[in-house]
């Protein structure tokens, strides 16, 4: 939206009285705080503030504190526009007495002019005006923003396939090339405006596989990968609005490819053109969009010769990465992944389960195979397959965590409840969180549970203090699992001894310890204090001080934080900072 402009993208209504409070002065100030970024104070029921970011004479984005939410302006905004625009030194004139009879919002004997009797929607607006009128009216926004007019060759003009792709290019790169900084980089802040080129045409895109064209939907999204896979390289892209792009072209190519109505000579050109791709030297650096293009190429092997084709460039491309990668077993899985639902959707599933034999090496092979097994209640080959990964994997701590979590439950369902309990109790004693896809968190007392729930609860009362005891013997009570069995079983006394020998998790665990031990509690915050004060030397430390006063406050020991605190106002005299610190708190009273 442009500054000396804006009026054709707001609502009348709220226009005409934005416009009102800018001749009332209703626009209290106008600063620029840093470069193109301004902030206006506009009084209207209240007084509100505005804030616009600018490109030349962009509009970029605004906001205001109003709680006006029926539109994406406000009237206030509006007002700060026309200041703006004024500030910049341009001419300010009421949009209600430009002479200009093409102008779509004048007043005419067909339009309401009283707009507090009627507020007209676009469409209504339009619909008012004749052919010509629109035609001229767009053809000054044209003459305006260079880009409207690639746009709309796009969007209204018959073409073929070729055309379209030429038109769609430049409106792309247009995009990309009115928000590229004179170093030749998009910045954070204009790469949202960056792909907007790009999301045009995957909606064109979109139009088209509505319509059942999935030559021009695969051509469209392949185009728009491409321009955003070139964008990627000298935009930053944060926010990730340029991956987006890239997905949303991968979805539609994967949709493109797998429609039953495609020709054959359809499915050979996708084919060839999405190998040609994986090979462009635009990807060097990207291989997870190498993989995404070769994964969509696999559905289009519908013939034996495609098919012997598309291994043979598995291979050289395999051999080429791996040769400057050594042993990079992510790449070698992926690939053979392609292969396996490949072997596994033509080949059957022999010959499946023979591939995934050859691959037990590579860890999703392996779970795979578990999985596989798990269904089939073949608990034996998943224990093995289980303490196999453990071996093989034994330096990697996330694999041997999840083999780990299978051994356990092949024991739980083979009902080795001696060997179930022996490796509960050592999961316990180490401290291993389980992750599974059950668990949206991780769960640290999830064996512990484990292990309570195989005895009755007389029986437990015998075993959990061993528990404790072997926490002490091996010198891991430091672990977290070991404070939430203690707050679990509600041992108070042990959860003291433990924080009374780590006053700094006091505020941590007071909750639990209150109202039982509050003098102890009381006392462990006050020695916290009193250490923690003797070592601040900045107002970033003695803030962090006057943070425990606040918890000790919080804790129900008002008495006592107000007690510290006036003790260390009155010995702090060379220290203005902490006493400025301490005076915010509001217990010196």
């Amino acid at each position: 939206m442009n500054l000396l402009d804006f009026e054709v993208d707001i609502d009348y209504l709220i226009l005409l009285r934005g416009y009102n409070y800018y001749l009332e002065g209703a626009v209290l100030s106008t600063q620029e705080r840093t470069t193109d970024y301004y902030e206006c104070v506009v009084r209207g029921s209240d007084v509100y503030r505005v804030a616009v970011q600018l490109k030349g004479n962009t509009i970029r984005s605004s906001s205001c504190t109003c709680p006006y939410d029926q539109g994406e302006f406000c009237k206030h905004e509006v007002a700060a526009f026309y200041a703006l625009r004024e500030a910049k030194g341009y001419d300010v004139t009421s949009f209600e007495d430009e002479d200009d009879s093409d102008d779509l919002l004048s007043d005419s004997e067909n339009v309401d002019s009283n707009p507090a009797t009627k507020e007209l929607s676009l469409a209504e607006i339009l619909n008012q005006r004749s052919k010509d009128q629109l035609i001229s009216f767009l053809l000054k926004i044209v003459q305006d923003h260079e880009d409207i007019e690639d746009r709309i060759r796009l969007e209204l003009q018959d073409q073929n396939l070729d055309e379209e792709l030429r038109q769609s290019a430049e409106l792309i790169q247009s995009y990309i090339y009115d928000d590229t900084d004179p170093f030749d980089n998009v910045g954070y802040w204009d790469t949202g405006d960056a792909v907007q080129g790009a999301e045009i045409v995957l909606g064109r895109a979109e139009a088209a596989l509505a319509k059942g064209n999935y030559t021009r939907t695969f051509s469209l999204a392949m185009l728009v990968l491409r321009e955003m896979v070139d964008l990627n390289e000298f935009a930053d892209d944060s926010d990730g609005v340029i991956g987006t792009q890239i997905d949303e072209s991968f979805y539609l190519l994967k949709i493109a490819v797998t429609e039953e109505s495609l020709s054959d000579a359809e499915k050979e050109k996708f084919f060839r053109a999405l190998l040609d791709e994986v090979s462009h030297k635009r990807y060097e650096g990207w291989t997870d969009w190498q993989l995404e293009l070769l994964q969509t190429a696999a559905e289009l092997t519908f013939t034996p010769i495609l098919r012997e084709e598309f291994e043979n460039y598995l291979d050289l491309f395999l051999e080429k990465h791996l040769s400057t990668r050594q042993n990079d077993s992510y790449l070698l899985e992926e690939v053979n992944l392609i292969r396996f639902h490949l072997i596994e959707a033509t080949d059957g599933p022999a010959k499946a389960q023979e591939f995934i034999e050859q691959n037990l090496h590579l860890p999703r092979f392996r779970e795979i195979a578990i999985k596989k097994a798990a269904t089939e209640n073949n608990y034996e080959r998943v224990l093995t397959l289980a303490t196999e990964g453990e071996k093989v994997d034994a330096g990697f701590f996330g694999l041997s965590n999840k083999w780990q979590d299978y051994h356990y439950q092949a024991l739980v369902r083979l009902g080795r409840l001696d060997e179930q309990r022996e490796l509960a109790l050592k999961f316990v004693l180490s401290g291993k969180v389980v992750r599974s896809d059950k668990l949206v968190l991780s769960d640290e007392l999830y064996y512990y549970h484990e292990l309570k729930k195989t005895y009755t609860p007389e029986e437990w009362k015998s075993v959990y203090p061993s528990i404790l005891e072997k926490f002490a013997e091996q010198g891991k009570t430091d672990l977290g699992v070991y404070t939430s069995i203690l707050i679990e079983e509600n041992e108070k006394n042990l959860l003291l001894k433990y924080v009374k020998v780590r006053p700094d998790y006091v505020s941590q665990y007071a909750k639990y310890l209150l109202p039982d031990y509050s003098n102890e509690v009381y006392e462990l915050f006050l020695q916290l204090i009193e250490r923690d004060a003797a070592r601040a030397n900045d107002r970033k430390s003695y803030h962090h001080v006057c943070g425990i006063i606040q918890k000790l406050v919080d804790a129900g020991g008002k008495s006592q934080a107000a007690a510290i605190t006036r003790e260390l106002y009155e010995t702090q005299h060379r220290r203005p900072a902490f006493r400025d610190e301490l005076s915010k708190l509001s217990l010196l009273e």
